[in-house]
Parts: C-alpha cells; structure tokens; sequence
C-alpha cells in the first residue's frame, strides 16, 4: 500500500508498511514487526501495546506504556533523546544499556550486574534507596575507593588500596585499628561493650605510648602501670570535689595510701604476713589483734596510751588470765594478780611482790617480804601515792607525801635535806630552812642552764620582786616594780625609801643615795652621813675630779670649790683656755666662751671675719640711736622699788633686734607669760659708730 488511506474501519491479516504511517489504528491479532534496518517511529503519537511481545534491535523516541517484554533476545536501547519512560512495572531479563540514565520508582535485579563501562555512574533517589538482597551485595571498582555522599559532601568512604580503611569524618577504621585525628571517640551502646582479647591483654596509650594495661595472667586479672615508678590511682568524686581514694606508690613497691579509714565488717579480719600471722579482727562486740607466731611490738615516737572504758587492762597467758591493771572507786590505780597467793606483780626472780595485807587495819601495802630486802628502788614516769617513807639504816627517814598546800618532799628527822652529784654534796637545806650550794672549784651557781626564756625570782614580805632577772633578755630588776624596761639593771622603791644606796662602812659612815620620788616628780641624788660633815658629791672622770657640789651648794667644776660663789668653773691653763663653752648644736661649732686668765674673765661671741659677709662700714647709726628709749625703773619682784637705768625690751627691739630675744606680750600654752630678755651688749656698736659720726660732725664744725 504505497498511497495514504483511511483504514479505520478495515480488518487485514497483514500490513506491510515501508515507509508509511499508521494515524489512529488499533491491531488487536497480530503482530508488529520491524524488520532489520527498519525503524517503528512514534514520535509523533502514542505506541500502546497490550500484552504482545517486542521482537528487534531497538525503540527509538516515544513512550511505552504498561508494557511487558518477557523476552529480550537482542538490546533495548535508548538514545540520548528521548527517553524510555515506563508508566507501570518493565521487566528486563536481559541486558538494559541506558547512556544517559534510568530513572525507575523501583528497581529489581534478579541475577546480575549494574555495571558502568566507562565514566561514572551515580544510583540517586528522592527518597531511600533500598538494597536487599538474598546472598551478597557486592561493590566492585577499579579505583582506590568507595564513596557515599549526602549530595553536598562525602560522608562515608572506603579506601581500597593494599591498607585498606573505612574513613567518616576524623574516625577512620582500618583492619585492625580505629584513629579518630581530633574530637573523642564515644562509644554508646544500649546493652554492654565487651571487649574480648585473644592475646590476654587490653592495653592503654597515650600518644601511642603505652602507660596502663588489664591482663588475664592465667585466669588472674592484673591491673598493670606499665611505665616504670609511675603510681596507680583510685579516684572518685565525694560532693563535687575529687578525691584520690587509693594510691599505689610503684616507686615503693606498692605501698598503698588510702585517702580515709579502711573498713572491715564484722566477723573479718585485716591480715598481715604470708602465713596470715597477724590479724586485727572485730566480731560486732568486741577486737582483737592476734600473733600466731613471734612478737607485737609497739614503737612510738610519743606515749603509747591505753584507754579502757571498762576500767580493767587485763593481762592473759594462752587465754588464761594472769592480772589486771585497773582503777578503784576511788579513781586509783590498782595493779592486781589472779594468783590465790599474791595480789601484784613480780620484780626479777625472786618472788617480789607488792602485796595488799587484807588484815593490817590500816590497809597498808608492803613492798618486797619479810625475808627478801631492795637494794636500790627505780621508779620510772609517775608514782601516785598517800604517804611513801623511806628508811635507810642510818636512821633519817625520807617522806613523799602530800597535804592541802600540795604535794611536797623531804626528811620528817632533824637533819638536813642534801642533794648529791657524783658522791659529792652540791645543794643542802637545813633543817632551819637555809639553802647553800657547793659547787666544785672553778664552776659556778648557775640558774637556767639551758637558756631557755625562763625568769628568776626573789620575793620579800612586801615585794613580789624584790630580786628579778629576765630569763628571755637577761636584764636584771631589784624592787617593787613589776613593769619591765629595757635597762639591763633597773632598781625601783616607793615614796617612802631610799631607791639605791652606796655606802663606806666606816666611822663616818658616808654613803650615797639615789632616790625617785614620784610623789613630787623629782630624782634625788643624795651624798650623806651617819655621823660629822656631810661629804661632797664629786664625779670623776679618769681618776680626775671634774664635777664637785658641797654641802654649802656650791658647784666646782674643774676643781674644788673655795669661794662663795654658787659656781665656780676652773678654766684649762692656756692662752685659749675656756672656763665654758658655749655651741648652738651639737657639734654645731663654738658661738660663745668665757674665758680665765691669771686675774680676770672675758665673756666672748663668735666675731669671727671667716664667719661673716655683706660687711658696710657706711650706714647711718645717728638715726637709729634717737630712736632708743633709755628709761629708769625697778622691777615688780624688788621690795625696795630701787630704780635702775635700762630699756623696755620690745621697744629695743624695734631699733636693734639682735639686741632681744623673745617676742612681745608672748604667753605659753597655759596662757602663762614667757618673758623677754635684751642682751644689752649688741647696742655697743650703735653707740660706737654714732659718737664716730658725732666726732665727725664736731670736727667739721671746727675746721
């Protein structure tokens, strides 16, 4: 049929088309094919087929339908436009090549490959994708690795050289490893993790050095620190704060430090030695430290106490009880035997005993036996007891006792109470209450031996001082007073007695007394006599009197004083001797003397050329002197009002200030008046260059 007709209506058995187009037809019988070279194009419309079968090379463009091909023998391809698009279910049994994709809702593979032969190939999906499979899902590729990506980065990948590794971001997994290069590694499983090794051991690094290891050493499990002299500790966290419960010091082979007690319930024991040998035990009521074999021995630095509650220490031999040390209602110390004959304890070996004899009414307690006698007694620490006497042969006997003053020791005989050293007397007391010490020759009394801080100290009936010495500076203090100073020797009285006193036994009995007296303020200095003359009080200074007061108040210094004057300074031999001198400071230099001679006195200010400057020689002193007031006077204090000739000092002042010292109308704190003074020799010069101006002006006048 080479011309176009319209066979709608038309039934044949067979339709050969070369060429041609079928627009609109339904073959519902027989079979289409498309001989070899030839193409069935349907671009242009829709290719619907039922259940018939698809026999050629290929089907280009268009869409299929709900179709079935249940046998494939050639390929079915698509080209690059358009594609095949499935509606319903294709079932491939052969080969589906596909250049620029498949795109299914799902894909079944029974038997087979998904093979890329060249280039990639990437399996993409909106939602999951799902691979189940009866036997092995296997990835095979020629590159070095594996990859899976969420579309932006790769998330999973496995590397396929001759090391094989399973890489996710920092935690890579090789075949016998897992590294995680930065973060922690978390493992969080909701059942247990078990950790099973062959090689016995589970070993811990850090920065690949090894430092801790659990092992099964044939069926025993050792916790090992395997770096050398490095300890292993237990700790834990008590309230928020961590504690170091158990230290193991492996520098010490071992030693264990347990941070607080070590308890051991009831009905066990603390166990110590190879053979179990020692064992602290506590059965709920009472404890018990046993030695199956050898010694216990308690070493202390300070005192081993025993502190019973129940009142009894009780002493045992194989479990058998042979004495107590215990305390009476009375608070005393008995010592006590379980023997029917004794009631105490053995010294030595022969039987001695301190015994309590039930029929003496007094209840005494005898110290040894009729037949046996100490030689020398030792008692060591504290020794209680109500009366303790000790009778040599010779007859004087020695008493420890006490009574409401305290306790107190010493002889009841009328003899003397001796101390001795090296079989030679060193302290005795009479038995009138005198003390001596008889040191060896060339030793001394000495008092605090040690040097510790420790006081000596002398009291009279009324001075609990009376003689003091400071242990801690050494200082020394005789008298009332208490307060301590820091003068190495300090002697103090009251308002009624002499402080000090220095006397010459003799005849005349002169002596020296120092005296403060704080009723009134005032140290006393006090040369005086039993009898006759009262001495002078001199001082001396290199076997030379310097000083000297006698009894008429005279002060000599330099000398003796013969005249009546109340001083009488004794100046050097010289031409520059000084009777006094005068320094505005100390050290300052020499600003005045007074000066002796043969006959005479001079009283000198410093005038010195080398101590002055700004010298003028032409200055108007005429002025000034009309200025000075010379008046009469006489002093208030002066009964007799005799007048004298002076200056009023602050109206000098005005004139010639040098002249006065003080300032006008000054009082003091206490609203006292302070005095002025005018040293009336300083007006010299003013007078002196007013008669040399008035001598000049006469002498003009008369030329």
């Amino acid at each position: 049929m080479s011309k176009a007709r319209d066979i709608a209506d038309l039934d044949f058995n067979s339709v050969d088309l070369d060429g041609g187009t079928i627009d609109g037809a339904t073959i519902s019988t027989s079979d289409i094919t498309v001989t070899s070279g030839k193409t069935l194009d349907v671009s242009a419309g829709t290719l619907t087929l039922a259940n018939n079968q698809i026999s050629g090379d290929k089907i280009e463009g268009g869409t299929v339908a709900a179709m079935t091909i249940t046998s494939l023998s050639g390929t079915l391809q698509t080209a690059a436009q358009p594609n095949i698009t499935s509606l319903g279910t294709v079932d491939i049994t052969g080969v589906v090549t596909a250049n620029a994709g498949v795109v299914v809702d799902q894909l079944t593979i029974d038997g087979g490959n998904i093979t890329s032969s060249s280039g990639g190939m990437r399996i993409s999906g909106a939602d999951d994708i799902t691979v189940d499979a009866v036997g092995d899902v296997i990835l095979s590729c020629d590159g070095d690795q594996v990859k899976f990506d969420d579309g932006t980065s790769t998330r999973f990948t496995f590397n396929l050289d001759s090391t094989p590794t399973m890489g996710m971001g920092t935690l890579t997994l090789f075949e016998n490893e897992i590294d995680v290069s930065s973060g922690n590694l978390t493992l969080d499983v909701a059942g247990d993790i078990i950790l099973d090794a062959d090689g016995a051991d589970v070993r811990f690094k850090d920065a690949g050095t090894e430092f801790y290891k659990i092992r099964n050493e044939s069926g025993v499990v050792q916790l090992v620190s395997t770096v050398s002299d490095s300890d292993l500790h237990i700790v834990g966290n008590d309230g928020g704060s961590a504690i170091t419960a158990l230290a193991f010091d492996m520098s010490a082979a071992g030693r264990a430090t347990f941070n607080n007690n070590v308890v051991v319930t009831d009905n066990n024991s603390l166990i110590a030695g190879s053979g179990d040998d020692l064992q602290i035990f506590y059965n709920g009521t009472n404890g018990e430290i046993d030695v199956s074999s050898g010694n216990l021995t308690l070493d202390v630095a300070g005192d081993i106490i025993l502190d019973a509650g129940g009142g009894d220490i009780q002493f045992k031999e194989g479990g058998t009880l042979i004495g107590s040390i215990g305390v009476d209602n009375g608070n005393n110390l008995t010592i006590s035997g379980s023997a029917s004959n004794h009631s105490g304890l053995e010294f030595g070996t022969s039987a001695i005993f301190p015994q309590r004899d039930e029929t003496n009414s007094n209840n005494t307690v005898d110290l040894g036996e009729a037949t046996i006698q100490f030689k020398d007694i030792f008692l060591g620490g504290e020794v209680k007891a109500g009366t303790a006497t000790f009778t040599p042969s010779s007859g004087e006997t020695v008493v420890i006792n006490r009574d409401g003053a305290g306790p107190y020791f010493g002889v009841s005989s009328n003899h003397s109470f001796r101390l001795i050293t090296n079989n030679a007397t060193r302290l005795i007391i009479s038995n009138s209450g005198n003390i001596s010490t008889n040191p060896p020759a060339g030793n001394h009394f000495v008092i605090n031996e040690n040097g510790v801080d420790s006081d000596f100290r002398v009291q009279s009936d009324n001075s609990t001082h009376a003689l003091f010495v400071n242990g801690e500076n050494g200082n020394v203090l005789i008298g009332d007073a208490t307060t301590q100073v820091t003068s190495k020797l300090v002697v103090s009285g009251n308002a009624s007695s002499d402080i000090a006193t220095f006397m010459y036994d003799g005849a005349a009995g002169t002596y020296f007394d120092i005296d403060c007296n704080a009723a009134n303020g005032v140290v006393n200095l006090r040369a005086d006599a039993r009898s006759g003359d009262f001495p002078p009080l001199i001082f001396t200074v290199g076997n030379a009197e310097r000083l000297r007061i006698n009894i008429n108040a005279r002060l000599a210094v330099n000398g003796s004083a013969t005249t009546n004057g109340h001083g009488n300074f004794v100046g050097e031999v010289g031409a520059n001797s000084k009777a006094i001198m005068f320094e505005h400071t100390t050290g300052g230099g020499e600003t005045g003397s007074i000066t002796t001679g043969s006959s005479s006195a001079a009283y000198n200010t410093s005038s010195d050329y080398r101590l002055k400057e700004n010298i003028d020689y032409t200055w108007d002193a005429t002025t000034r002197l009309k200025q000075l007031k010379p008046a009469r006077f006489n002093f208030i204090i002066d009964d007799t009002n005799t007048l004298v000739d002076g200056f009023i000092a602050h109206e000098a002042q005005a004139v010639v200030p040098e002249a006065v010292h003080g300032t006008h109308n000054e009082v003091d704190a206490d609203g006292n008046a302070v005095m002025q003074g005018i040293d009336q020799s300083k007006l010299v010069p003013l007078l002196v260059k007013t008669i040399q101006e008035l001598e000049a002006r006469i002498t003009a006048l008369e030329s």
